[in-house]
This record gives structure tokens, sequence and C-alpha cells, in this order.
């Protein structure tokens, strides 16, 4: 039994059958690309940057030049980054859906050289938050003024927050030895202190909420955490490497800390895995 009455019917229902098996692979290579973006929609990595310079000379972990700091920026916009402000980060924790892919940046320490990077993210229209030491916080000093912090408030692009009133980082004098079980009352008060007195002093001088607090030297316990929060903060940040994820810890977000002698190369990583790479000793591109 014939199955086409001429050739040019056989060849008609091989194309016909054809194009339903392209069809067929269309859908599950679209499949695969919502599958895949999805799968980016769940991880926010947060860059954490510290010192801004002008040259590359001065890179180390803690500084990068502003020539690296734009190319990065340049690289987050090229490929498709969405950044963050501090209240879309909770946002996603929570399991809001942003489309596309997303980021966060930050700046600890509140270090005048910052405004090397504010005009670069200005520049590439990037969200980014900051949080201050309080006691640094005047005019002249190696650290942002008031008035530079009332100016990144009115700028819908950036978010001001508390990162203690004095940063106690050294070892025997941190936030952790004034909570400890050997510390009198008057130690665990003078950690009180630098929770409440930052947030009250910005929210005073600012006229803004300060929900959140980004904790000096990632030294923090449980206990800290629940004095945070009885403190009046909503959510807080670490300078733990990883990648946060809806349902996460909003008390312990993860941030990445970007060394200031990582290559792009570097960035990405951090960006796909929230991981810390070791960028000692590499030459800045």
């Amino acid at each position: 039994m014939r199955l086409f009455e001429s050739e040019s019917q056989r060849w008609v229902f091989i194309g016909f059958a054809s194009f339903i098996v392209f069809l067929a692979m269309l859908s599950m290579v679209t499949a695969a690309d919502r599958h895949n973006n999805q799968a980016k929609q769940d991880a926010l990595p947060i860059l954490l940057y510290h010192q801004v310079v002008n040259n590359d000379s001065g890179a180390s972990a803690t500084v990068i030049s502003a020539a690296t700091f734009d190319r990065q920026m340049k690289h987050l916009v090229d490929n498709g980054f969405t950044a963050l402000s501090m209240e879309e980060v909770i946002q996603f924790m929570e399991g809001r859906v942003f489309p596309g892919k997303v980021v966060a940046i930050h700046f600890d320490d509140s270090w005048r050289s910052q405004r090397l990077a504010i005009k670069i993210l200005e520049k590439y229209k990037l969200k980014a938050s900051f949080f201050v030491i309080v006691s640094e916080i005047s005019a002249g000093s190696a650290h942002l003024a008031w008035s530079d912090l009332k100016g990144l408030i009115k700028n819908p692009l950036f978010g001001v927050y508390s990162h203690t009133l004095n940063h106690p980082w050294k070892k025997g004098a941190t936030l952790e030895d004034m909570v400890s079980d050997e510390a009198s009352m008057e130690k665990t008060a003078l950690a009180w202190r630098e929770l409440v007195k930052s947030r009250t002093a910005l929210e005073n001088e600012l006229g803004v909420t300060i929900p959140y607090l980004a904790w000096p030297a990632d030294i923090y316990n449980n206990r800290l955490i629940e004095l945070a929060r009885k403190a009046g903060y909503q959510a807080l940040l670490t300078a733990n490497a990883g990648l946060n994820r809806p349902g996460g810890d909003i008390y312990r977000i993860f941030r990445t800390p970007v060394d200031g002698r990582c290559t792009l190369e570097s960035v990405s990583e951090i960006l796909e895995t929230g991981r810390s790479p070791d960028c000692s000793g590499r030459k800045v591109l």
C-alpha cells in the first residue's frame, strides 16, 4: 500500500514533519531558558566594597581603584544585572520576583574616598547602600561628612544605614567581647549604645528611618543578633561570602567582599557562586 500518491506529497509530508520537530525542539529550548533564568533569579550576590583610590597601585583586599570599580560596574550593566536597594534585597529574600539577574552593591566604613564610586554609580544609574560609622562623620576627616550623607539620601539610587557608632573591632574590645559571659553589665550597655546611638543619631540628623545594620569586621553572634533586633533593626548584614536566596535569614545576610586586585573573571565568579576568590598577587584587569 502506497502512503503517498506522488513524490511531491511525500516531500510535503517530510517538510511538515520536520517543522513539527523544529517547533518541539524550540519549545524545549525556551523552557530551558526559562529554567535557567529562574535559577539565576533564585540567587542574589551582594558585592561589598570599602575604600576607593585613584590608581591601581594602591589596590588591596579592601581598596579598589576607581578605574577598576568603573569596569566592574560596566560589566554588571553590560551583562544585564539589576542593582537592588536594601529594601529590594529584603523583598527578594521574602519571595518577590525581579526580572532578569539581580545584584546589590554595598559600601562599609563610610570612607570619604567613596565619593569616587558615587560618581561612577550615578553614571551607570546603579543603586547602592552605604553603611556608615557614625562617630567618624565629620567634615574634613577621612570619612564622609553629614553633607555627603544628606546628599546620598536625596538621591533615589542610594541608601544610608548603620555600621555602629565606633566600629569596635580590636581584639578584646569587639561587640562580641562586650556581650560575652564574662562581660560586665557596663560592657553590655556599651554594646547596646553602639547599636542604638548609631541608629538614632542617623535618624535625627538625616530625617529617615534606619532599619538596617552591618556588623563591624563581621564579628557577631546570636546574642548580638537578639540585641540588635531589640534595638529596632529589621535586618542585619554580615561580611560572610555567599549567595542570598528567597526564604533566607534576613538577620544573617551574606555579602562578599571584593578584593581590589580581582580581575573581571574573578568578579564573575563572585556573581555566580558568591565565593570570594583569592586575588592576592593578581594583575588587575
